[in-house]
């Protein structure tokens, strides 16, 4: 077993505690023998507590953390040398050894975009340069041309390249006349929207032009290796000191303490993140269930109807007020249903034409005798034409409302002229009978009027069979009607 090592730094670590003997201040606490005791307050005494102990390091770790040591300052003798041989010899200034960069970015003097040439080494470069540049008055998608210049760029230096960019590329200015066919002084380094290449730089010649001083540049290096050498005795010895390695060993036990921490917080995390998503997927499992059941009972309800309707066919019944129906079938007032709204409607569900044509000669009409009278039928929706003949009755004495209103198959005296909606539902239900080329009443190229007004003198119409639909004037006088009505 590796021995436990004391620190005999630690406070108070001689005086002598027992549990339960008296002590002089509440929460004061002392190290005796591999435990941490506390002074405690029981009824009116101070007492000590039965202590917790202490977690102390063994020679493994400390061996270890010396290593660690040992190989920082390693580290730094390796990195002090390398820097110390470098500085001890005069700069290699030859091509192959020296670099240049470019890049594109803002000139801070300008705010523009500008090209950014730098050299970051000892030695003075002189560089072949390549970039793209935008040339105003060009035409979309021929607007820049790639130029190049010889640019000095000094050591450890940085050159922006922005507002006159003809001072490094001379030939830049004729290039873009030769593009565009104008010249121009604000031609710009192109941005990210019309630049199609990146640009370029390459070392043409390099040259050291400062003053090499080799005595300097061995005193500097044996500088750097002394202080280097200083730092890393200093981090071995401290790596042998006992209060270092205490304060290392209570680093890894806090460091552990907080991961344990945060394993266990990103353990109730997806614990919670799993619960959320289990509630979740049960939401949407009832959710689907309960759609399920919905639509198995609308299917259901949908069958139900269907056999009465089969059934009422077979016996030859008419649709009823509040029952089922379906259009094509007979409706309460002897017409046929053509429209269907899916669902109770404040004004009914379906609705049914008059089958049968008026008298000759009593089937076209005006649509009122009324001129340059609104009379307020305005509404053109479906389950309107009811209340605009209502209000046409009102002012109108003869013409199409009249006429429709007058009709009273199936006992009913609501029979009325369709909107403009409805009246469009009666066409589409007129073009997608199988026979409406032939048998459906209507006929093809007829006028219908509509009981929706277009203005003070017009009302809308549509002609059946071709489906155009239009206004015309009230005093129109060959114009049919259709009557319908709501149930």
């Amino acid at each position: 077993m590796a021995a436990t090592l004391v620190i005999s730094a630690l406070p108070n670590a001689n005086a002598v505690v027992t549990p339960g003997s008296k002590c002089s201040k509440a929460g004061k606490k002392e190290i005796y023998k591999g435990k941490t005791y506390t002074c405690i307050k029981s009824g009116d005494k101070l007492t000590w507590d039965k202590g917790v102990k202490v977690d102390t390091y063994d020679s493994a770790f400390a061996a270890a953390f010396l290593a660690e040591a040992q190989d920082e300052a390693e580290q730094i003798l390796a990195d002090a040398k390398l820097k110390a041989s470098q500085i001890s010899r005069a700069p290699n200034c030859a091509v192959g050894n020296s670099q240049a960069f470019v890049s594109i970015g803002g000139d801070p003097s300008t705010g523009v975009i500008a090209l950014i040439y730098e050299n970051p080494g000892n030695c003075d470069l002189v560089v072949r340069a390549s970039a793209e540049f935008y040339c105003p008055r060009g035409s979309g998608g021929n607007n820049t041309v790639i130029s190049r210049g010889t640019l000095t760029l000094k050591a450890r230096t940085k050159l922006f390249v922005s507002l006159n960019p003809q001072r490094y590329f001379p030939l830049v200015t004729l290039e873009c006349a030769q593009l565009t066919g104008f010249t121009s002084n604000t031609i710009s380094v192109a941005n990210e929207l019309t630049r199609r290449t990146e640009p370029r730089v390459t070392v043409e010649s390099s040259v050291f032009s400062g003053v090499f001083n080799q005595a300097e540049a061995t005193k500097k290096a044996n500088e750097i290796i002394k202080s280097a050498q200083s730092r890393a005795n200093k981090i071995i010895s401290d790596a042998k000191n006992p209060l270092f390695i205490k304060r290392a060993w209570d680093g890894r036990l806090k460091r552990a303490a907080a991961e344990k921490a945060a394993a266990e917080k990103a353990a109730a995390e997806a614990a919670e993140k799993a619960a959320a998503e289990a509630k979740a997927a049960a939401e949407k499992a009832a959710a689907e269930a309960k759609a399920a059941a919905e639509a198995a009972e609308k299917a259901a309800s949908d069958a139900k109807a269907a056999a009465e309707n089969a059934r009422d066919e077979a016996l030859g019944k008419a649709c009823v007020v509040g029952g089922s129906c379906k259009v094509g079938r007979v409706g309460p007032g002897g017409g046929i249903v053509f429209y269907d709204a899916g669902t109770q409607q404040s004004w009914g569900r379906y609705l049914e034409y008059a089958p049968s044509v008026f008298p000759a000669g009593a089937e076209k009409t005006q649509w009122c005798e009324k001129t340059d009278y609104l009379v307020g039928a305005l509404d053109q929706k479906i389950g309107s034409g009811r209340a605009n003949t209502d209000l046409i009755l009102k002012i109108c004495t003869s013409g199409a409302a009249v006429l429709a209103r007058a009709y009273k198959g199936g006992g009913k005296d609501d029979w009325s002229l369709p909107s403009k909606d409805e009246l469009s539902a009666l066409h589409y239900y007129d073009r997608s009978r199988p026979d409406s080329c032939c048998t459906f009443p209507f006929g093809r190229g007829i006028f219908y009027w509509s009981s929706s007004e277009n203005s003070a003198t017009g009302a809308w119409y549509r002609v059946f069979g071709y489906g155009y639909e239009g206004a015309y004037i009230k005093q129109a006088d060959h114009l049919y009607v259709k009557p319908i009505r709501a149930f």
